[in-house]
């Protein structure tokens, strides 16, 4: 498959509750598209810590793998109060309680019912200010989702 960009790409909410394990598990969650994405910044995926110890004998440095860390999304949307999966974001933001992100890229192939590459996470929502501007631009909100899990993708599949 080519390279794609980010076109066509959307972003999805599906509520609280325990994590699936599987692509199929996530599939089955009821979800909510958040509209009017702009970007969807920052990494998603795990970035291992890099332990180290200088041991004295040996003048060399000792590396292992440490905790394991998901990742964070930057989610910059043009507010919309009366948006349901904004207003979803909103909620979690004042909740303790993981929700579930889906990210699927613009890359469907053809056919009804095709989905593109597909990543879903449990996340938290850490923040989410407001940006204003001058008369030229729309407000803005920036969620900021800490990836607290595993990330399980989907590879493209056909429509029927």
């Amino acid at each position: 498959m080519a390279s794609v960009t980010n076109a066509k790409s959307t972003i999805s909410i599906a509520p609280s509750g325990a994590i699936p394990t599987t692509a199929a598990a996530y599939k089955a969650l009821t979800w909510t598209v958040i509209n009017d994405v702009e970007e969807i910044g920052g990494e998603f995926g795990d970035t291992y810590a890099k332990v180290e110890a200088k041991v004295l004998g040996t003048r060399r440095v000792r590396k292992g793998k440490g905790s394991v860390d998901g990742g964070a999304i930057e989610l910059t949307v043009l507010r919309d109060a009366a948006d349901a999966g904004q207003s979803a974001l909103r909620t979690a933001l004042a909740s303790d309680d993981r929700v579930f992100i889906k990210i699927e890229l613009g890359d469907k192939p053809a056919g009804a019912n095709a989905t593109g590459s597909t990543a879903y996470m449990p996340v938290l929502v850490f923040s989410a200010p407001v940006q204003g501007g001058d008369a030229d631009s729309y407000v803005k909100q920036v969620f900021t989702l800490e990836i607290d899990g595993e990330t399980v993708t989907a590879a493209p599949a056909a429509g029927v």
